[in-house]
């Protein structure tokens, strides 16, 4: 049984139980392959199955969720989807799951010197079996932090994972596998995502939950008109 996993946190950027429950609708209406959905959070929401902060000790920021990488993860499932609470489907997302790579990644283009980073935004992961991420982060989190980002990594638990993995890459997601980046469809000022699209990632400032986005982009609102929830 596959494990779809979101987080919800502080609530600075507006996010609340209300955007959980939509992720949660737009999987069942897009994935066929039997799953379970999960979020990590602190909040109460209603129809959706959650578990707190299994990583207390980093309680800020998105590092918490390289807990995924752990031994502990085990317990959630075999097979865990995790996806942000702000990805925007549109399309199956059974293609997604049925890579047999133990780690697929999102690689998302960046403004750090890299050029990219591996996004966990879109994580297909076989838990158990990337262990030594977590390992090597939980003993030194402030100094592997720091490498990352001068190494040429930008954000928080992507810089880990791409400064960890840039020598041994793991399998990736891309616009072959129909995952796009909002950044291209805003710089191109399309219309509606390209044919073939099953997923929009919104990493970066911008979320598909702010008026002037939807306003601007009504492909949005298309996308969720069969996934709405009370």
């Amino acid at each position: 049984m596959i494990r779809v996993v979101t987080y919800l946190w502080g609530r600075k950027r507006g996010y609340t139980p209300a955007h959980v429950q939509q992720l949660a609708q737009s999987v069942r209406d897009w994935l066929t392959v039997p799953h379970r959905f999960l979020c990590v959070t602190d909040a109460e929401i209603p129809g959706i199955k959650t578990i707190p902060n299994p990583a207390p000790q980093f309680p800020h920021r998105c590092y918490r969720r390289l807990w995924l990488f752990s031994k502990a993860a085990e317990g959630l499932g075999d097979r865990i989807l995790h996806l942000d609470l702000d990805v925007v489907i549109c399309g199956p997302l059974d293609g997604l799951v049925a890579h047999p790579a133990p780690l697929v990644v999102y690689k998302a283009g960046s403004i750090a010197a890299k050029g990219y980073s591996l996004n966990p935004s879109v994580l297909w992961l076989q838990t158990g079996t990337q262990t030594d991420i977590w390992e090597q982060f939980a003993r030194t989190p402030g100094q592997l932090a720091a490498r990352a980002n001068a190494a040429g990594f930008w954000g928080s638990d992507q810089a880990v994972l791409s400064y960890l993995r840039q020598k041994d890459a793991p399998a990736t997601f891309g616009e072959a596998d129909g995952i796009v980046s909002f950044r291209r469809i805003r710089s191109e000022h399309l219309t509606a995502p390209p044919p073939g699209t099953c997923l929009v990632s919104f990493h970066g400032k911008r979320t598909p939950f702010e008026p002037e986005v939807q306003a601007a982009h009504p492909w949005i609102q298309a996308a969720w008109a069969r996934a709405q929830v009370a």
